[in-house]
């Protein structure tokens, strides 16, 4: 294994990273049509505009979302401590056309959260 958070995956003789953080590519994900519960982490900060104009990618491609509240703290207290915990509405996600993506064993993605599919847990 090359880190705990799976980011990076081997094939042939070449590392390559699975989130496209700064270069655009074309990764394969596979869409993830049963998950049921994501959860997002954050800072009070960050929490302030989020509410009103949902989850956006900013520097990156995706907006990621973690399958336990523990990934989910790990993230969110890497940015502060002022941690918020985010519960991401799948179902409302799937009702807007917003497909979600299946990235890692632990990582989810997607284009866009609106507001309205977000609820504050922590």
């Amino acid at each position: 294994m090359l880190d705990s958070k799976d980011r990076f995956k081997v094939r042939g003789e070449y590392i390559k990273a699975r989130y496209r953080h700064s270069i655009k590519v074309n990764p394969r994900y596979e869409e993830d049509t049963k998950v049921k519960i994501l959860y997002h982490g954050t800072t009070e900060e960050a929490w302030a505009k989020i509410r009103y104009e949902g989850l956006k990618p900013g520097r990156r491609l995706w907006v990621h979302l973690s399958g336990n509240i523990n990934d989910a703290y790990e993230v969110a207290r890497r940015h502060g401590s002022r941690i918020v915990i985010l519960l991401i509405d799948i179902e409302c996600l799937r009702r807007r056309g917003i497909k979600i993506f299946k990235a890692s064993k632990s990582v989810w993605v997607v284009k866009y959260v609106p507001p309205e599919c977000i609820k504050r847990i922590r």
